[in-house]
């Protein structure tokens, strides 16, 4: 490498990565996952730093290797390569791999809280979505749209900036010894989620003994047949049968138990 650069990051160059970060994913491959769109990322950031073209080969080629994390969350870790990139340019870190070193040790768990953090807040937000569109109301489509908007672009832009400025002290509040009791208490959230979407969305009763049964059950334990065929979905996914499978089991269960007139609506 020649010369250290005195380049630094600027604001302007963070702005480049947040808007250049929603293309992250259009060059996906198998083999690489988002690595081209990684590399396509950070190329203004390598040619400001690293004038020489043998340098910046180095740097694309540094980037080109296997890369998947969650766009939301991984955005941490763009600001973080980023700051490595500088200190790289400046002589400071003594050698480029450990950028790799870097993003093979966070990229999983960025993955992992990013997915269920994520995932978390669509299903609740979808829930209260789907309520005012049954009422036909467009409100519920319009609040899922901005709020996911402002909490997505939101979270990237926080993600960039505090990863360059704070990465390592602002990862450590997720990933830490702290973290456990915050995880826990999503995990409890995403279980009241879905048990409070299994009440509103599945509808699933039975007519025998002219709806009498199904008030029984209804006495004994409200949607006991929604949480039962939840139940049902869950322990068989989790012993490992496909989506697929498990959803022509329930269509096969519906079909029969309705011709038997085991399942269906209760008479009035």
């Amino acid at each position: 490498m020649e010369a250290p650069s005195e380049a630094k990051v600027t604001k302007r160059d963070l702005w480049s990565l947040f808007f250049r970060s929603f293309f992250l994913q259009s060059g996906f491959s198998f083999e690489r996952m988002q690595a081209l769109g990684l590399t396509w990322m950070f190329m203004p950031l390598i040619k400001k730093f690293y004038p020489k073209k043998e340098d910046r080969a180095e740097a694309l080629k540094r980037h080109l290797v296997f890369y998947n994390t969650n766009p939301w969350t991984g955005s941490i870790l763009t600001g973080m390569i980023a700051a490595m990139e500088e200190k790289n340019a400046k002589g400071e870190l003594g050698d480029g791999a450990s950028i790799n070193s870097l993003k093979g040790s966070l990229i999983g768990p960025l993955a992992g809280i990013g997915d269920s953090l994520f995932l978390l807040i669509f299903a609740a937000l979808l829930g209260v979505a789907a309520d005012f569109s049954m009422r036909g109301s467009p409100v519920g489509v319009i609040l899922l749209t901005v709020i996911v908007a402002l909490v997505f672009y939101g979270g990237v832009y926080l993600g960039v900036t505090r990863g360059y400025s704070r990465g390592e002290a602002f990862l450590e509040q997720l990933t830490g010894k702290s973290s456990g009791v915050f995880l826990s208490g999503l995990g409890m959230i995403g279980a009241l989620v879905i048990g409070a979407l299994v009440g509103t969305w599945v509808n699933i009763s039975t007519p025998l003994g002219e709806g009498l049964f199904q008030q029984t059950l209804d006495g004994i334990l409200p949607k006991m047949l929604p949480l039962g065929f939840t139940v049902l979905a869950f322990s068989l996914l989790k012993k490992g049968w496909s989506a697929v499978w498990v959803m022509l089991l329930l269509l096969a269960i519906g079909i029969v138990g309705g011709h038997l007139g085991i399942l269906g609506t209760s008479m009035p």
